[in-house]
């Protein structure tokens, strides 16, 4: 009878490779955090994100970059 000979696979996870996606998993969470976010550019009575432009109510005219007050009931939603 011939010998048998077993292989055994073992398997090495490279600790910087599991270090380098749970930090890249983390950088993508946070840009989308900071891409929703509307605090990018804050002012006395008015602050701009990426999407939206929040106002306040009583805010004093004219405002920066020629925002129309009529949109002002519509972009103040995004602050309650």
């Amino acid at each position: 009878m011939a010998p048998t000979t077993t292989i055994e696979t073992i398997t090495i996870t490279r600790p910087l490779k599991v270090i380098a996606f749970i930090c890249g998993v983390i950088v993508v969470a946070l840009m989308c955090m900071a891409l929703a976010s509307t605090d990018w550019l804050m002012a006395a009575d008015w602050r701009q994100g990426l999407f939206v432009h929040c106002i306040e109510d009583d805010s004093v005219a004219p405002l920066p970059f020629n925002i129309q007050g009529s949109t002002r009931l519509l972009l103040d939603q995004g602050r309650r």
